[in-house]
């Protein structure tokens, strides 16, 4: 125990030496803030023209930060999902929302078809780049390649009359920064919120991606291994 008391004031000092100050933090379990929730609803998800894009909607239901939302608001909404066996199991659980759109499709910078990586039994690992699979799994042998179609952000806009999003949910295993690019540089009004998987980004597209966000006029915080960016009224 001594020993244990010297590490954490030696880990003490040295977080102070450099403007740190290390905290104990509490599982607050049922009784921690729902940073979500209450990013959601200050976006007036009533409101009946809200609409909201998820690219990698996987199937719509499992570790889905939105879904409880959806069944909740009835939202209108685009759901892409390329893997054609996972997209079933999206189009089932959504049965009953019908206002929905949703592409059996991946999203990237050009029309057409390209190799997606996917993992024998983790359909949640998908990627255009296999060396990130690779990175991820133990046994190289369970990646196989599937050829799917993918569709650009300016051809979703226009196939489908959008004209405002709402919130831009994106898991894409790495993809994240080149999704978040396309929707800041297409001619609709930017998205009031955009949420993205941050963790399979290098460190130097993580600053990068927040800078851009930034100078949008995005605000941002951490969501466990996910960013929220939270458009400011002025913009």
């Amino acid at each position: 125990m001594r020993l244990v008391g010297r590490i954490k004031s030696l880990l003490n000092d040295v977080a102070r030496s450099r403007g740190y100050h290390i905290e104990r933090i509490v599982d607050y379990g049922e009784h921690e803030l729902d940073i979500l929730r209450l990013a959601v609803e200050s976006l007036r998800p009533e409101d009946p023209g809200f609409y909201f894009v998820q690219v990698g909607a996987h199937d719509g239901r499992t570790g889905d930060p939105l879904f409880r939302f959806v069944e909740r608001y009835h939202w209108r909404g685009l759901l892409l999902e390329p893997q054609p066996d996972v997209f079933k199991a999206l189009a089932e659980n959504y049965s009953g929302e019908t206002q929905l759109v949703l592409e059996n499709a991946a999203l990237a910078r050009e029309d057409g078809t390209l190799p997606l990586y996917t993992v024998d039994g983790a359909t949640y690992l998908a990627s255009f780049d296999r060396g990130r699979l690779r990175d991820r799994v133990r046994d190289p042998a369970r990646i196989t390649e599937i050829p799917v179609d993918t569709v650009c952000f300016a051809t979703l806009v226009e196939r489908h009359a959008i004209n405002r999003v709402d919130i831009l949910q994106i898991d894409a295993e790495g993809f994240d920064f080149e999704i978040i690019r396309m929707a800041l540089h297409s001619p609709l009004p930017k998205p009031r919120m955009i949420r993205y998987e941050h963790l399979h980004l290098s460190p130097a597209d993580r600053g990068a991606c927040a800078d851009l966000l930034a100078s949008h006029g995005y605000r941002m915080f951490r969501d466990g291994t996910d960013t929220m960016a939270y458009l400011q009224a002025s913009q």
